[in-house]
């Protein structure tokens, strides 16, 4: 079952082409991330290049295993200021980014599926000073900081409704993806919503250790070897996700 974008444009991407829609709701500039929560819906695919990482860079090819002809989406760039300290950038309840609030209504049918859902996070270096909002329209004003991993919360549920599942998607490398999470959901015939829930880095023990520390001292024990970011710099990253209608991830990804 093909997806319904509502916008498409061609772009070619390294060795391959990938269609990309624009979720930008001021400006039809895709890719654009200025008021963006979302930079762009992408389907999956196209050449890896390793990524560095035993469980690839996120650009693997779908495997369809009956007749789906789409790849697996990709919700990319999603940017969000930590919480650690003075939480005044998101929300003071519920998640830190929501794909019922975040992705637009017509977009919502990508997130139907009747049994699988299987996700993913692609971690991403921090963006530059004062070219990029977060989610929820406020300007990442600070020099992005030097973390090397992410760790990510996220929430599969129905569109009422608390958590069906929970998952924390362990230190990811930077242009690495994580394990897959298999989720197996029953139909409601609704779109299914993910949720982040929170979202750690390993800077703070970095920084920790480059003030002297270690990670076995009496703040290294809380700061190693990942800690909530903090509420002044912003964190990317994408979050990738399989459905019955779609290819789903290669065999060759790790699972949880």
């Amino acid at each position: 079952m093909k997806a319904i974008l509502t916008v498409l444009i061609s772009l070619m991407i390294l060795s391959g082409c990938m269609l990309k829609k624009s979720v930008n709701k001021s400006s039809s500039t895709s890719g654009n991330l200025s008021g963006d929560s979302v930079g762009t819906i992408s389907n999956g695919g196209g050449s890896s290049t390793g990524g560095g990482s035993s469980t690839g860079d996120g650009t693997e090819d779908g495997e369809a295993d009956a007749g789906q002809t789409t790849d697996y989406y990709s919700l990319d760039n999603i940017v969000l200021h930590g919480t650690t300290g003075d939480n005044r950038y998101n929300p003071q309840s519920g998640p830190l980014w929501s794909s019922v609030s975040n992705i637009s209504s017509s977009d919502q049918q990508i997130f139907q599926t009747d049994s699988r859902f299987n996700v993913r996070v692609r971690a991403r270096s921090g963006p530059t000073k004062n070219e990029t909002k977060d989610a929820h329209g406020n300007w990442c004003d600070t020099y992005p900081s030097a973390y090397t991993k992410l760790s990510v919360d996220i929430c599969v549920r129905k569109q009422t409704g608390s958590c069906i599942y929970t998952q924390r998607f362990s230190e990811i490398g930077i242009d690495s993806v994580s394990k897959v999470k298999e989720f197996t959901v029953q139909s409601s015939g609704q779109p299914l919503v993910i949720d982040v829930l929170g979202v750690q880095w390993d800077y703070s023990c970095t920084y920790h250790k480059e003030g002297g520390g270690t990670a076995s001292d009496y703040y290294g024990q809380t700061y190693c070897p990942m800690d909530a970011v903090w509420f002044s710099r912003c964190v990317k990253f994408d979050v990738q996700f399989a459905t019955d209608y779609t290819k789903n991830f290669p065999s060759s990804a790790p699972r949880y």
